[in-house]
């Protein structure tokens, strides 16, 4: 609710970034303590001379993490320092649809990591039907490639923000 409330947007990116901590913290110690983790693959058809693609969870779970982390991070800092410059966030149309850009893919991944991190924990790999490795294919696909998008667009706020607070 802070991230999308204006007089409160950088308590909303601080909660945020918290968030994405302890995610991030609880998904890498779950990764390092689980010795079945090289049983939770998932193994998709691509071609039929090609064989199965064997995609490990643990590895989407830790790459989505650590650049969720990232975008968070970059976030705040850049928002921290132009709030406590300015007291206000205040952007150009271009760079606030940016940021709100930012704050719905937040939630987006984040909702996907949990899904994905629900997987994780109770599915049984070796029975998987085609509709679940479609969808757990999806969710993977919109984690890496929404979490890439954040540091992307979270790295170029840090630079608008750099030059606007430079001189």
């Amino acid at each position: 609710m802070c991230l999308f409330t204006p007089e409160i947007e950088i308590y909303g990116f601080g909660s945020f970034f918290v968030l994405q901590a302890i995610l991030s913290f609880f998904v890498f110690v779950d990764l390092t303590q689980d010795e079945r983790r090289s049983n939770k693959v998932l193994s998709v058809a691509v071609d039929p001379r090609l064989g199965l693609v064997h995609i490990p969870l643990s590895m989407m779970l830790l790459a989505g993490a650590m650049l969720e982390f990232v975008a968070a991070f970059f976030t705040i800092i850049s928002m921290s320092t132009v709030y406590k410059r300015f007291r206000a966030i205040q952007l150009s149309s271009d760079d606030q649809t940016r940021l709100s850009f930012l704050k719905y893919t937040f939630v987006i991944v984040t909702a996907l990591m949990f899904v994905l991190v629900v997987a994780y924990w109770t599915l049984d790999f070796g029975a998987l039907s085609g509709t679940i490795k479609m969808v757990l294919l999806m969710v993977m696909v919109g984690i890496v490639g929404l979490s890439t998008a954040d540091v992307i667009y979270s790295n170029r706020m840090l630079r608008l923000i750099n030059t606007m607070t430079d001189g």
